[in-house]
């Protein structure tokens, strides 16, 4: 081997070395950042079930996806963990793969390493796969088995000995029947190597012969995913939860989607990259430019048919389209070009065509990292919020199922079920049951909030966005942190109070007081925050009874009344809370407290002591 050519392929490694790394950066890149949406935080829970445990079995009752997926997060969960990082590196390291089988096919069909680079730096930066390589879903995984697949069905194809020894056919058994129990939709692709099998059989009918018995071992193999199959369509009556087909968006979305990443354009143009696609694919004049064709095609006219019956009809599940339509972009484009005037422009048509799918890729890309809203609404913000508000006997109130709020609020949750119309008994039982619930406003339970504000207390001073805080007005004692025994005159008893905190030092006192009696003139509460004992006050939150709904001239006695008083969250330290009672119309004249010892100390203010957080 020449000085020279060992120079060429040590620069084509280095290059091919830069471009993986390149997959790998822009992969790795915010991947922790946002939380889990609702169907990563769904793998995370049940698809990492024990296998073959009753849940596992009542989970394939269920779920479409097949139970090699199920088995492999389970796998990779238990060997890594469960976190955001941990359970997106599957999907990235399986594309990233998929990225290396791609500048291998592309080789294989292009015959030359600058085309099999181009095609790199397309997967390196298509926002389609960069999206799903950064989901913890199995939607990248098969953008690795797919390529896989149609890699070793080509080269069982191109195999001299292909209608006479099954072992040639055993790389394309294997990887077809990974794929099947790694996704649902691969089944599309044996329907790509059935339907180029049978066009190239109708001349070589040796080859039909011996593909019926690769199909049969893989159709063995995949027995146990056929029963699922079988079990989710027929028995569960699996509908979906995606879209009935549509021929129109077949164009206007499903192709622009898998091309460049974009989520739409009109019809003529996605028309018109389905023609030249078409076009360039028979100027090829190449065997594969047939498979190429199928691959690309194929699998969106299936599932256009499958979603006829079933709503599934989403760009994601037929990801495994985007490597064919790079490589009709790449390798077809070029070879085409070969074939006509172009020929000395080929190499060059090709670049200034990845230019401009590249200059889209970018623009989307950066949509995606900086500019677009986040996959999901901030879980970890929300959760930690009520981590910090909640305790056991506490729940959320939530009009829909997301599990992301399962996966990250670890305390009592309550959905309202789908088929119910009017909870209203659901609400009692959560009234009698719980001490407070937080209401996650949305459209399901934004009608409970009238209900609640007719039958409940309405607890202000929570302030993060679209919550609400209720509470039966019979006071529990045990949500009572801090019980005390203050009396003031023959006013009331200060039975306790409980301190709600919040992750960003927003905090509400709740004061219990125990009415003694009613008053001919009305009085208030006197609230001061002080820094120092006889220290000027600093915050001063004088108020009526729980908001003023409640007057001290017919409150009722015997009972425990809850008095929530909204602290600011600019407050950092340690303070003193200063408690007393005065007759609204004459504030510098307070009450005595009843106790003589606790009056000489406190002077009808009585103090505890309070930490608040610091804001950050």
């Amino acid at each position: 081997m020449s000085s020279s050519t060992t120079l060429a392929n040590w620069w084509r490694w280095l290059i091919i070395t830069t471009i993986l790394l390149m997959m790998v950066g822009i992969r790795l890149h915010q991947l922790e950042q946002h939380a889990f949406r609702g169907d990563e935080a769904f793998t995370v829970l049940y698809w990492t079930t024990t296998p073959l445990s009753s849940d596992y079995f009542d989970l394939l009752k269920v779920e479409p996806h097949p139970i090699g997926t199920l088995t492999l997060y389970w796998l990779w969960t238990n060997a890594v963990g469960t976190s955001e990082l941990a359970v997106r590196l599957l999907p990235t390291f399986f594309n990233i793969l998929g990225g290396a089988v791609m500048l291998s096919l592309s080789y294989k069909w292009g015959k030359s390493w600058r085309l099999a680079l181009i095609v790199g730096i397309l997967w390196a930066t298509h926002p389609f796969l960069v999206w799903h390589a950064q989901d913890a879903r199995n939607y990248a995984i098969v953008t690795f088995t797919a390529p896989l697949t149609i890699y070793w069905l080509w080269n069982a194809l191109e195999h001299p000995q292909r209608d006479i020894s099954l072992s040639v056919w055993t790389p394309y058994i294997l990887a077809q029947t990974l794929g099947l129990y790694i996704y649902l939709f691969e089944g599309f692709i044996v329907g790509v190597g059935i339907l180029t099998i049978s066009i190239l059989a109708i001349q070589q009918r040796t080859l039909l012969k011996q593909a019926l018995k690769v199909w049969s071992i893989i159709a063995l193999l995949s027995m146990p995913i056929l029963i699922q199959l079988y079990w989710n369509v027929f028995i569960s009556d699996y509908q979906g939860t995606a879209t009935a087909s549509s021929f129109s968006a077949l164009f206007d979305t499903f192709i622009p989607t898998l091309w460049f990443g974009d989520t739409s354009t009109s019809i003529a143009w996605g028309g018109l990259f389905t023609i030249l696609s078409v076009l360039t694919l028979i100027m090829t004049k190449q065997r594969w430019g047939l498979l190429l064709g199928i691959w690309a095609f194929g699998p969106l006219l299936m599932l256009y048919v499958a979603a006829s019956f079933s709503n599934i009809f989403r760009p994601r599940y037929v990801i495994h389209v985007v490597p064919a339509f790079l490589l009709i972009a790449t390798v077809g484009l070029n070879t085409a070009l070969r074939q006509t005037s172009l020929k000395k422009f080929h190499f060059s048509v090709t670049v200034i065509t990845a230019f401009v799918i590249l200059s889209t890729s970018w623009g989307e890309l950066y949509g995606y990292f900086y500019v677009d809203p986040p996959k999901s609404p901030d879980w970890r913000e929300l959760s930690a919020y009520l981590e910090a508000r909640t305790t056991s006997y506490d729940t959320v109130l939530s009009g829909s199922i997301d599990p992301a709020l399962e996966y990250y609020y670890s305390k009592n949750i309550t959905f309202i079920p789908t088929e119910m119309t009017n909870p209203t008994s659901l609400y009692d039982q959560l009234l009698a049951k719980h001490d407070a619930i937080y209401i996650l406003i949305d459209p399901r339970t934004a009608p409970s909030l009238p209900y609640f504000q007719e039958n409940a207390q309405v607890i202000i001073g929570d302030t993060y966005p679209n919550i609400s805080q209720v509470r039966a007005w019979k006071v529990k004692p045990r949500e009572i942190v801090h019980p005390l025994h203050v009396q003031f005159g023959d006013l009331a008893i200060l039975r306790g109070y409980t301190i709600l905190d919040g992750p960003h030092g927003d905090t509400i006192l709740l004061l219990y007081w125990e009415p003694l009696s009613q008053t001919e003139n009305e009085f208030s509460v006197l609230l001061h925050v002080n820094a120092q004992p006889e220290a000027p006050p600093i915050a001063v939150f004088d108020h009526g009874v729980a908001n003023g709904t409640i007057s001290t001239t017919l409150w009722p006695t015997e009972t425990i009344i809850r008095d929530p008083v909204p602290l600011p969250n600019s407050l950092s330290g340690d303070f003193l809370i200063s408690i007393g009672w005065y007759p609204t119309n004459t504030p510098e004249k307070l009450l005595p407290l009843n106790d003589a010892e606790l009056e000489q100390i406190y002077h009808g203010r009585f103090v505890i002591q309070m930490q608040f957080q610091s804001a950050p």
